[in-house]
């Protein structure tokens, strides 16, 4: 016989009947682990106690808690429904099975946490409230996966967060309420068997014995199926893992604090056009961003304080990473930031630092770098541009190419040949600061397969740079360039882009269809985790960095793997795409508008630059491995 005892208390009205209950060893309780936890806490006469009232049987199922809102609200993170909240105090409302349940302690949690002014209604158990989800009466509901996911399914309710420490693969893309932000808002949903204590201790042990064991049983055995299915996608490509928060670490408090205060910022101040952009916008457009982040304090995170940065920890430089993938932040001009500015703080003179390194972190000043050349790409040493010493200036004439944003930019960082007979090669290159502004200098944009013209070819026609703009000692510039070229792969491996390419790929995948295909869902599984591993390489490699190890050759393993990831990753994009995949302009869908083309030709180029995958490899080869030539 089962008696269904509900009516809005968290079941604690079926608990109190089984405490009163004759222990006869054949009464039990089925109840959810509230009525033996939170109800007896909040409510002080709620009939018995839990400890004394009851022996404990078994589990009978974990399920993760999902928030999740009404599809007709505006929002699509739980930092949107902050937001939103705080926008409309005392509008948005939160539906609960009754006072004391945990959804209704969560949702003052929550409250606290955020400082947001949301209404709790009640309602006489899980039936009612989420009919009332539906239907729109409210807006935001959390409840067991069970019972929640068959409307998040059909469309009328969203899911925004797992209340879990992990995500579930019904919800792959959906994160867990940590890597939202938001640590605290964990409540896993349990049922479990209990029996009134008392007298009749043997023939109700014997029966519970019998009970549990049954239960048991088909747990180890559903148990054993998983494992097989587990073992079997491994072997396939791995397990799902994806989304944009990181799933190798977890925030500590103040690192939540500081996640929220980023997200809630960049949602209130990067500029809509600028979102999701899979080209660099033009100058025009990008630098009020720059010099918004600039003012903000988060332009250069990895810098120290004494040079104008934020001085952040490696945590908040990932946290900051992380969030600018999120909202789709547009690419920075990194020239500046991540390879002339460290390399002056550890090669400039103070006149140096002092001229160039505010700029940089203003976004007055945009810098370009000079080492390609029509003859000397990746065998970079046979540069041919000279540099002629005559008193307190050179003489510069040659050319440069592949010259990101040169003709945007307002000085240069080069190499020069200043002694063309010096053997081995490297040993007569010097390394210059040149402004653009100069004369005799001609820069041409090129236009790229992509339709972009990220790039430029640069001439100097007997150009004159003071010899103060000579950065460490003459004819020693490989040993400089060597450096950058290390902070350069780092930066170039940054897991912002790959982040984001992963976002579209889900986006194309659910607006064509093939997300359901298990053949694709394995080659979606394989790229989330190689991109959660080159979170974890990149991370490793800054926080060696800001623990004063210049990233060495070792930096060509993390360029190789983060280039021919993100050109994987947009492989996959086109095959989500399917015959849309050759159309130029961007697809819309209906969840969201999608550019496949441009981000698929611009990815051609990323094993190139930097140094290409095949000179990385013989960099490995030859520095690290200490093969023969």
């Amino acid at each position: 016989v089962v008696e269904n005892r509900g009516g809005g208390a968290g079941g604690s009205i079926g608990a109190k009947a089984v405490a009163t209950a004759d222990p006869d060893g054949y009464t039990i309780l089925i109840t959810p682990g509230g009525s033996l936890t939170t109800g007896p806490a909040v409510h002080a006469n709620i009939g018995y106690d839990p400890v004394k009232a009851f022996v404990p049987v078994c589990e009978v199922i974990e399920t993760p808690q999902i928030l999740a809102v009404h599809h007709d609200l505006p929002v699509n993170t739980v930092a949107d429904l902050v937001r939103y909240a705080k926008a409309n105090p005392g509008k948005v409302s939160w539906g609960s099975q009754g006072f004391g349940t945990a959804p209704h302690l969560l949702a003052e949690l929550f409250k606290l946490e955020t400082g947001v002014n949301i209404v709790h209604v009640p309602y006489r158990g899980t039936a009612p409230m989420l009919a009332a989800a539906v239907a729109g009466e409210v807006q935001v509901v959390i409840d067991p996966m069970t019972s929640v996911l068959p409307h998040i399914q059909s469309g009328a309710l969203r899911a925004l967060a797992i209340a879990g420490a992990e995500r579930s693969p019904k919800l792959p893309d959906v994160p867990t309420a940590p890597q939202a932000g938001f640590p605290n808002l964990l409540s896993p949903f349990w049922l479990g068997v209990v029996a009134p204590a008392g007298a009749a201790r043997k023939p109700r042990r014997r029966n519970q014995d019998r009970h549990a064991g049954r239960i048991q049983k088909d747990a180890r055995q559903r148990a054993r199926k998983v494992d097989r299915r587990r073992q079997g996608r491994q072997h396939q490509g791995g397990l799902t893992s994806s989304g944009i928060a990181l799933m190798f670490r977890r925030d500590t408090t103040a690192e939540s604090h500081f996640r929220i205060e980023v997200r809630t910022w960049l949602e209130a101040n990067l500029p809509l056009a600028l979102r999701g952009r899979t080209a660099r916008p033009p100058p025009a457009e990008l630098m009020p961003w720059y010099q918004a982040l600039s003012r903000k304090g988060w332009i250069a995170p990895h810098w120290p304080k004494h040079y104008g940065g934020m001085g952040a920890t490696l945590n908040e430089q990932i946290i900051i990473t992380e969030e600018l993938a999120r909202i789709g932040a547009p690419q920075l001009p990194a020239q500046g930031l991540n390879h002339i500015g460290p390399i002056l703080m550890k090669f400039g003179t103070e006149a140096q630092k002092a001229q160039h390194l505010p700029p940089i972190i203003a976004g007055t000043v945009i810098w370009a770098q000079g080492y390609s050349e029509p003859g000397a790409g990746s065998d970079l040493a046979s540069l041919s541009t000279r540099a002629t010493l005559e008193g307190d200036h050179f003489i510069v004439r040659g050319q440069k190419i592949w010259t990101t944003w040169g003709h945007h930019s307002d000085w240069m960082f080069a190499l020069v040949r200043t002694d063309p007979q010096a053997q081995p090669r490297q040993a007569g290159i010097s390394f210059l600061l040149i402004d653009l502004r100069s004369p005799g200098i001609r820069i041409r944009p090129i236009k790229t397969i992509a339709g972009d013209d990220e790039f430029s070819e640069v001439f100097f026609d007997d150009v004159i740079v003071p010899t103060e703009n000579l950065v460490g000692k003459l004819n020693d510039g490989w040993c400089i360039a060597n450096a950058l070229l290390g902070h350069e792969r780092l930066a170039s491996s940054n897991p912002q882009f790959p982040l984001m390419a992963l976002e579209r790929i889900k986006t194309m995948a659910r607006a064509s269809g093939v997300i359901a295909d298990p053949a694709f869902q394995d080659r979606l599984a394989a790229a989330s985790i190689n991109v959660t591993a080159l979170s974890a390489l990149f991370n490793h490699a800054v926080e060696l960095t800001n623990n004063k190890h210049s990233p060495g050759p070792e930096s060509s393993v993390i360029k190789i793997f983060a280039s021919e990831l993100l050109q994987t990753l947009n492989e996959l994009l086109v095959q989500a795409a399917g015959g849309h995949a050759s159309t130029q302009n961007p697809i819309t869908t209906n969840f969201g508008v999608v550019d496949v083309a441009a981000p698929f030709l611009q990815s051609r180029r990323v094993t190139i630059y930097g140094g290409s995958s095949e000179i990385q490899r013989n960099v490995l080869a030859r520095r690290v491995l200490n093969l023969p030539s």
